[in-house]
């Protein structure tokens, strides 16, 4: 029975680290968006300045 539960616990604990890599991942794109976002605003801005 003892077996049994620390099996899941390790499960449980891989799952948890995958989730947090997960979120980690998430917030990279998130940021990785805003930063595209941010260039293509200037891009635009300065297109209609200078044209």
């Amino acid at each position: 029975m003892g077996s049994v539960k620390d099996k899941s616990a390790v499960q449980n604990e891989i799952l948890m680290e995958e989730i947090d890599l997960l979120k980690k991942d998430i917030a990279w794109l998130k940021y990785a968006f805003k930063a595209l976002f941010v260039v293509l605003a200037i891009g635009i801005i300065k297109l209609h300045i200078f044209a």
